[in-house]
């Protein structure tokens, strides 16, 4: 009677809270099938003016939509990204590590608490061990917010009816979106690239596990801008053509920016003038690769998956698979054959909302 209660689980409903907007996601586990119940993307007014800068979200047209969609419950989990949560690579020696869990957790909160503004006392820290570390390498990863802000999302979603069952961090979601998409998790590093609309986030895996997170300064309105700039339209035209057109085709010499842009010239314009960030995120995914690479001797071969909005410019994926020698692909269930997917095809998810299934994936497993 109890394996047939533990067959089917309904996660709680993840809500990724986003620059551009919200996504809402909850999925049901019928033994080893997963199905997404309701899926849902909301242009919501969100403003980074909460405690800590923590987003504050129209929370009033989230109840609603959960109330009119079809989820089950009212439980949320809410998605949160850097810089608004913190992850820090931690070394822990062995003596620390062997007592008890309260004095550990101790440990690694005043660990965390050292530099930061918030005293460690009001400081939510969560932490995990990463695999394979030797000698004097990090062996703890630390993940924190500030105690403030996360009352602060619960007293809003409380205010409409909603319950806040738990916070967890986009990176982490997005490790466990790739790990069910990824034939061989356990042989390969992986790398995650989330091109968000504010903020662009390198997370590093190995076997699974988020072993280095690094925020990158290269972001979508940086080359939004930079597209207005050199073809002297304005930021919402640029962002239009740049989602069109993309970075396909080959490159162009500056002064080709100037005059009438054809369909046909106007990728390699693009590129042209995207071209030094986009070689300087190259240069960023080689060098968090060559780093993960140093302390795994033994893994050889490497993947990227691109996750966010950005994921979706044109070209963006061949360009990073040439330049940086590995395999590119879009975080998202179309971009996976079935023979490799450990998920079930009615389980079906783009790069923009792979951290909301994520989310509701680690509820939905019972993990």
């Amino acid at each position: 009677m109890l394996g047939l209660l533990h067959r089917h689980r309904t996660s709680s409903i993840a809500c990724d809270a986003g620059a551009s907007g919200a996504r809402l996601c909850q999925v049901r586990a019928n033994g080893a099938s997963r199905t997404i119940c309701e899926a849902l993307s909301l242009n919501v007014s969100i403003r980074n003016d909460g405690p800590a800068g923590f987003p504050t979200i129209d929370t009033a047209r989230v109840a609603r939509t959960v109330a009119n969609g079809d989820f089950s419950g009212r439980e949320l989990c809410l998605v949160l990204s850097p810089p608004l949560v913190r992850f820090t690579p931690l070394h822990m020696p062995p003596a620390v590590l062997n007592q008890s869990q309260s004095r550990i957790e101790s440990a690694i909160k005043l660990e965390v608490s050292r530099g930061q503004r918030e005293p460690g006392e009001d400081t939510e820290v969560r932490w995990w061990r990463l695999p394979r570390a030797v000698g004097q390498q990090p062996n703890i990863m630390a993940v924190s917010l500030p105690t403030e802000a996360a009352m602060a999302c619960h007293t809003q979603l409380a205010s409409v009816g909603l319950q806040l069952k738990r916070v967890d961090v986009a990176p982490c979601a997005l490790a466990r979106a790739a790990r069910v998409l990824s034939a061989s998790p356990e042989t390969d590093v992986c790398g995650i690239l989330d091109l968000g609309a504010k903020q662009t986030t390198l997370t590093m895996v190995v076997e699974g596990t988020p072993v280095y997170v690094r925020e990158l300064p290269l972001t979508g309105p940086k080359w939004t801008n930079a597209i207005a700039d050199s073809l002297h339209i304005s930021p919402e035209m640029a962002e239009t053509v740049k989602r069109r057109a993309g970075i396909t085709g080959g490159s162009a010499s500056p002064h080709e920016a100037e005059g009438e842009l054809t369909d046909e010239r106007l990728p390699s314009v693009l590129f042209s003038v995207l071209r030094q960030p986009l070689e300087a995120l190259v240069q960023e995914i080689v060098d968090c690769f060559s780093y993960v690479f140093r302390s795994n001797h033994d893994m050889h071969s490497g993947r990227l998956w691109l996750a966010g909005g950005g994921a979706k410019l044109p070209g963006l994926c061949d360009y990073l698979e040439v330049t940086c020698g590995m395999s590119v692909r879009p975080l998202a269930r179309s971009a996976v054959s079935g023979e490799n997917a450990k998920i079930d095809t009615r389980c079906e998810f783009d790069a923009e909302s792979a951290a909301c299934f994520g989310a509701a994936l680690l509820d939905a497993e019972g993990t």
